[in-house]
């Protein structure tokens, strides 16, 4: 346990961000554009990955960790509901 205790740590360090409770895949995204461009985040997102590449910093998935990095704090996660997979539900004889 140690062991996935410090390598989420260097994880969390790599992105620059405090807690991984608010991480999110890059699947499927809602944003809010109009903010993101008022905020300039595609600018932050390539300033973000051009800093990991000039340090020689290895990223395991670029685009959801850039997102994690830059909109740390800002996140807000759906409700289950909206995160549901049809086939699941029709697997489990729900529908």
């Amino acid at each position: 346990m140690a062991t996935f205790h410090a390598a989420t740590q260097q994880y969390l360090k790599v992105l620059e961000i405090n807690s991984i409770n608010n991480y999110i895949n890059g699947g499927v995204v809602l944003m809010n554009l109009v903010k993101m461009r008022q905020d300039e985040i595609e600018n932050k997102f390539i300033h973000f990955l051009g800093k990991k590449a000039k340090n020689e910093e290895f990223l395991i998935c670029p685009d959801q960790e850039a997102i994690n990095s830059v909109c740390y704090g800002k996140i807000r996660l759906l409700p289950c509901r909206y995160l549901v997979d049809i086939m699941w539900l029709l697997l489990l004889k729900i529908l």
